[in-house]
């Protein structure tokens, strides 16, 4: 049977978790869901591209090859496209509610794999952390520099933060 998530450890160090926060929280923008819905998404973002934090594009290639190998050690499969990378930030009250990374846009490929880079020591927030829908262990162990894995038509959500600040990675993988 194949596990619904897949973890890779040591994604990133504390170190380095600590610089992508800094590099993250520099140009923070309201989430939102693209409808306007804030009942279903409170929190901040920001996008990593290729080449535009030169500071930090080894770091966001590393969570790349990580995805990658991770995709293809839980399922075999290779990625042909990862997008840019999105900065979560979430302090409290913050939180995503049910939903779906995958979509069907006619002006990009399906998103099939994502993945969440935990960037925030769990002792520094209570709360928060990611939650799946309607399996067996729904809640992955948080822990600073880690890589969660799974498909991105598995139903999902981010946990409402109580207090402190939660930061993290989130990437999308095409097939």
């Amino acid at each position: 049977m194949i596990p619904a998530w897949a973890l890779v450890e040591a994604v990133l160090t504390a170190e380095e978790c600590a610089q992508v926060i800094e590099a993250g929280r520099a140009n923070l923008k309201c989430a939102s869901t693209g409808n306007g819905d804030d009942k279903k998404r409170r929190g901040s973002i920001n996008w990593f591209a290729n080449g535009e934090q030169p500071e930090i594009d080894r770091l966001m290639q590393k969570c790349v090859t990580a995805f990658g190998d991770g995709v293809r050690a839980f399922l075999g499969l290779h990625l042909a496209s990862v997008e840019p990378i999105q900065f979560t930030h979430y302090g409290p009250g913050d939180f995503y509610g049910w939903h779906y990374d995958a979509h069907a846009c006619p002006d990009r490929p399906p998103r099939h794999f994502s993945a969440t880079v935990e960037l925030s020591d769990p002792k520094t927030f209570k709360g928060g952390g990611l939650e799946f829908h309607s399996i067996e262990n729904p809640r992955p162990e948080k822990k600073q520099g880690r890589m969660i894995i799974f498909p991105s038509l598995l139903l999902h959500r981010a946990l409402e933060v109580r207090d402190g600040h939660r930061s993290s990675l989130v990437l999308w993988g095409h097939a």
